[in-house]
């Protein structure tokens, strides 16, 4: 059983909670930087992230309040980039239901009601969602989770703002130009795609940001607040501990859970190249009725030959040491299949005991299976 370093960690309480929002990373507490604002805007990331947004809501209105906003001062808007838009139940699993009744909760529209504010140094045009810019007060929520296992990708901070309340011509250019560029000028070697990111937030003024480390049971273990910039450098630094996993090698079956981010459950295949032995097996799971993987205005297909401009840019990883990749999934459709498929060695089942009779004729005795419970949000404790 491979599990992160913070698999069990314990979660925050509430007096944790405020105490962690209460120190913030160069910046003044919430309560502080809300005197004497007029609009807040709270942005949250959408359910294609496991932020358990709904658990922090609740701490940061109680600071707003004792910072003299109003409940009419405030709404939230889903900062969901080019992803399909949410519907009122998702926002409720994602803030609560109460929060639903009291504010209002606003979808991002990438294609519309933005404003222009001007163009980032790497030449990206920024068009900002324009609820949001008429905020003087913007705060986000998010995660803070690793990407792919490379140490200097992590999702969360600035990323609240580009991709998520950006238009399409901004979350576009940053993709096709900016993404792929080295960057030498930043100490901590962090790329210019996350530069270009923090610079987009700095310049559509982003106030306060929220990260979270979520443990194995998506439960809030750890968080930083603060400087979108400052307090997300040091949550990457907790991050590489807290989800550090030891990876096992040469294993004859790894089994990778997409838990918690079954909406791009590819994901959960960074363990695979460095866990798994010649000729061997590995078994996706994947289990979320809405399928494998999210909608996506940029990458996503809308016909046979038709797509979002970036449609084809992903390659998904291919393995040519495995066997056979089992995928199981109660909800796979037939774009999940043209999506994950790799040639003819890999096999789509709806239940596990399908996956044993796929696996049983080629393991006998002594088959060493390597797990690993939570793989989207896991990293290899050795990630440079």
């Amino acid at each position: 059983m491979c599990e992160m370093k913070g698999h069990n960690a314990p979660a925050l309480g509430d007096d944790e909670i405020l105490a962690r929002l209460n120190a913030p990373i160069n910046s003044p507490p919430l309560q502080e930087i809300s005197s004497g604002k007029q609009r807040v805007v709270i942005l949250f990331d959408d359910l294609c992230r496991p932020t358990p947004a709904a658990r922090i809501v609740p701490s940061v209105l109680r600071e707003l309040r004792a910072g003299g906003i109003q409940d009419d001062q405030i709404r939230f808007v889903a900062a969901s980039g080019a992803h399909q838009a949410m519907t009122e139940e998702e926002f409720a699993k994602k803030l609560g239901m109460e929060v639903c009744e009291r504010y209002p909760v606003y979808n991002h529209h990438p294609f519309d009601h933005n404003v222009e504010i001007g163009k980032t140094s790497f030449g990206t045009p920024l068009f900002i969602n324009g609820e949001a810019m008429s905020c003087d007060l913007k705060i986000g929520i998010g995660g803070l989770i690793p990407y792919h296992s490379k140490s200097h990708l992590f999702g969360g901070g600035a990323k609240i703002v580009l991709p998520g309340v950006s238009g399409i011509e901004t979350i576009t250019h940053h993709h096709r130009e900016v993404s792929r560029q080295p960057s030498e000028s930043d100490p901590d070697g962090f790329s210019a795609e996350r530069l270009n990111i923090e610079e987009a937030a700095a310049m559509a003024g982003l106030n306060f940001k929220i990260d979270l480390l979520l443990n194995g049971r998506r439960e809030v273990a750890d968080l930083v607040a603060g400087d979108a910039v400052k307090s997300f450098r040091e949550g990457c630094r907790r991050g590489r501990q807290f989800y550090g996993t030891k990876v096992a090698p040469g294993a004859d079956i790894v089994v990778v859970n997409a838990y918690p981010q079954a909406t791009q459950s590819y994901k959960a295949l960074w363990c695979v190249e460095s866990s798994v032995r010649e000729g061997g097996d590995v078994v996706l799971l994947s289990h979320r009725p809405e399928g494998m993987q999210q909608f996506h205005y940029l990458f996503g297909r809308f016909g046979g030959k038709r797509g979002g401009d970036l449609r084809g840019a992903r390659h998904r990883p291919r393995f040519p040491q495995v066997r056979q990749m089992t995928v199981v999934c109660p909800y796979v459709t037939k774009l999940d299949t043209e999506t994950f498929r790799q040639a003819e060695r890999m096999v789509f089942c709806k239940r596990w005991e399908e996956a044993l009779r796929e696996l049983l004729p080629h393991h006998g005795d002594g088959t060493r299976v390597a797990v690993y419970p939570c793989a989207p949000i896991q990293m290899a404790m050795d990630a440079k």
